[in-house]
């Protein structure tokens, strides 16, 4: 197999659901370290959750950012490209090892890896991720580790950060993404009970029903709609 690429790439790869401060930072270290080796950077993701397709998401597992929705968080990073790999049970099958070399360095042309502090792929089933540096050292690509991003004294991550939204507690989970949360949908027809009290309502169906929300309550959010900005009041639950 030979690579479909003409330049060598300081690569990195993970679902990065949310685009949180940890990933951000991590994208950050690797377009520092494409700099210093006049290469690239690549981001390698998957179409969808690996949780989503291995039927390990339970009923309540939601994510943080819907798939165009990390598209465009990641292209705004600043790294040079983007892959997208379709997560299939083969692919799943691949150990850690022979994924590095069939995709990110055969097919992508790796010569670096820059990984998360607890950054984890291939199979469970064919575990061999404590052996990947030796994969690499034979395979002649270099590996790097990034440290976490810390708040509150723990690392973020994206299960932390639905944690935070579960709990209705927005502030932290804003603060562990560097951003307001933000969910989007259209407007439909509801029972017409906010009318009633000469106070009219949009009723919001989710663009992407696997999208996370809060706890059920009531927020204060900043309202995007048709280019036209403005604060306004959400109910999360039934009215």
């Amino acid at each position: 197999m030979t690579s479909d690429v003409c330049n060598a790439f300081v690569a990195t790869v993970g679902t990065f659901d949310g685009l949180h401060q940890g990933h951000r930072q991590l994208l950050q270290r690797l377009i520092r370290e494409a700099d210093v080796r006049k290469s690239r950077s690549l981001v390698v993701t998957f179409d969808s959750h690996p949780r989503q397709v291995l039927g390990r998401a339970d009923g309540d597992f939601r994510l943080l950012s819907s798939h165009d929705e990390r598209f465009r968080l990641l292209a705004s990073s600043g790294v040079d490209e983007i892959r997208q790999l379709t997560f299939t049970p083969e692919v799943a099958s691949l150990s850690a090892c022979q994924f590095l070399e069939q995709f990110l360095v055969r097919r992508f042309g790796a010569h670096t890896l820059v990984l998360g502090y607890d950054n984890s792929f291939g199979s469970r089933k064919n575990n061999d991720f404590d052996h990947l540096p030796d994969a690499a050292k034979a395979l002649g690509v270099e590996l790097l580790y990034d440290t976490p991003f810390v708040f509150e004294g723990s690392p973020v991550s994206s299960s932390r950060i639905r944690k935070a939204l579960a709990l209705g507690d927005i502030g932290s989970a804003n603060a562990m993404l560097g951003r307001p949360y933000d969910i989007s949908g259209s407007v439909v027809k509801g029972r017409g009970v906010g009318r009633q009290l000469s106070f009219p309502t949009a009723n919001i169906v989710l663009n992407d029903p696997s999208k996370a929300l809060p706890s059920l309550g009531v927020y204060a959010v900043e309202v995007d709609c048709q280019g036209r900005s403005s604060r306004g009041m959400a109910n999360l639950g039934s009215c």
